[in-house]
């Protein structure tokens, strides 16, 4: 996975179909799509609520639309649908090479306060 960019109320990143993240069928893993979808909005969380705070994934549901192949690269961006103190919810569209619509989800994010032990940044 790759970050391209931050905005204040989106981020978006990349990530490659291949042996990683494939299927034996040689296209995305819905598990794939999950992490990215999961990891944009944990990202996007602690962006908005900073290094003191540790985001959780709480909840998640991922469609399905259409088959990313192999040697493809994915894009994903997380758009905030609700910023609270402590939970946020983002919406997070995953785009194949040709722009069709690969994945949509929902995923919910919990923060609670870090422990000096727990963050790596």
């Amino acid at each position: 996975m790759k970050i391209e960019e931050v905005f204040d109320d989106r981020i978006v990143g990349t990530m490659p179909v291949d042996e990683r993240t494939m299927q034996p069928f040689r296209i995305l893993h819905g598990g794939a799509s999950a992490v990215l979808a999961e990891s944009l909005a944990s990202i996007a969380s602690m962006l908005v609520s900073g290094v003191d705070f540790v985001p959780l994934g709480l909840s998640i549901t991922v469609n399905h639309l259409n088959a990313a192949p192999f040697g493809t690269i994915v894009t994903g961006t997380a758009k905030a649908k609700r910023i609270g103190k402590t939970h946020f919810v983002w919406e997070v569209e995953i785009v194949g090479d040709s722009g069709a619509l690969v994945s949509t989800s929902l995923v919910t994010i919990v923060t609670k306060p870090a422990r000096k032990t727990e963050c790596n940044l």
